[in-house]
């Protein structure tokens, strides 16, 4: 599995469905990921921050994982998602991995965190994997009681992983 960021044309074509990669269609990634990426690409938001990445293996695309908005007061949250025919297999808490280290490497964040459902016991294995601590249950912008969870910088142990 290879951790791929694709840049704005690039990304426009796959929304588009004018990609050379191949992706699982309703699975991989989804629209609304791509348009709120294109979103804060337009509004001049780095890069690294924008645009989203991509768990890639044979030309394939098989799940995707990003920022969901620039840091804020050193805090960033993060989304990952990966096809249901590969799932189960360490993917995702691979790319969970890479995005905190760029997340830490990039000086500007000490808290990464992620909000999920409760029943969504795969997703909590993968931030219980990479050491992340659940905090509480918050109430996003949809009405939906989720489970938050983060990950400190300065307890990390992903310099050592």
């Amino acid at each position: 599995m290879e951790l791929i960021q694709l840049n704005k044309n690039e990304l426009k074509m796959l929304r588009d469905g004018r990609s050379d990669l191949k992706y699982m269609i309703d699975e991989v990634p989804p629209n609304h990921v791509l348009e709120r990426s294109l979103n804060h690409y337009r509004d001049s938001i780095r890069e690294a921050w924008s645009l989203p990445y991509f768990m890639k293996s044979n030309d394939q695309l098989i799940g995707s994982c990003g920022f969901k908005n620039p840091p804020n007061d050193g805090r960033v949250e993060i989304g990952y998602n990966v096809a249901f025919g590969h799932q189960g297999k360490g993917i995702a808490t691979l790319a969970v991995n890479k995005l905190c280290q760029i997340a830490f490497e990039s000086g500007l964040v000490e808290v990464v965190f992620a909000s999920i459902s409760s029943e969504n016991f795969a997703s909590i294995n993968v931030v219980q994997k990479n050491g992340f601590i659940y905090k509480n249950i918050v109430v996003d912008s949809d009405a939906e009681s989720l489970e938050y969870w983060e990950l400190n910088n300065k307890i990390s142990t992903l310099a050592n992983t």
